[in-house]
């Protein structure tokens, strides 16, 4: 009996440590847009960060396994970092066989009131980029992001990334 209920005190606990928390757009002050888009049904995930520099605080904003994209409010007039992940296949080796995976991050300053649109690079599934583009009525013009360093974090709240220079 005393084993169900440690263990029902602990489950929950644990599984709070499991993966990032949800992304909360916000409500107020200087809001800009991001939609996430798919290149060649390729699926991904995509993060953000409550701290830009070193990706800290790691949050899951979007996760898209179907076309299309809904805008979300993010933070305008602020850093702000995005990664997406995707696998970019299975590689057979003589050790067995694995998932290759890509996990490119970006920074920009998101401008009040504007959307931008963020996917996979064009370029192909293993060119592991980012695209950041903004969009003003019908027109989208691909935006300068400061490319990092993709590290691996211990926890969400350790650093995810690195400035590239």
């Amino acid at each position: 009996m005393n084993r169900i209920v440690y263990i029902s005190l602990i489950f929950p606990l644990l599984s709070g440590c499991v993966g990032p928390i949800k992304y909360l757009p916000p409500t107020d002050g200087p809001i800009a847009q991001v939609v996430f888009e798919e290149i060649d049904k390729r699926s991904f995930v995509a993060f953000t960060y409550d701290e830009a520099e070193f990706c800290s605080a790691r949050k899951i904003i979007k996760k898209t396994y179907t076309p299309g994209g809904t805008p979300i409010a993010i933070r305008a007039n602020n850093d702000i970092s995005i990664s997406l992940a995707w696998d970019t296949g299975f590689s057979l080796d003589p050790l067995g066989g694995s998932y290759e995976g890509c996990n490119p991050v970006v920074t920009f300053k998101p401008r009040e009131g504007w959307t931008y649109i963020v996917s996979p690079s064009d370029k192909g599934i293993k060119v592991c980029e980012v695209d950041v583009f903004a969009v003003n009525g019908d027109t989208r013009s691909k935006i300068y992001t400061q490319p990092k360093i993709s590290v691996g974090g211990l926890d969400e709240n350790s650093s995810f990334c690195r400035p590239l220079f």
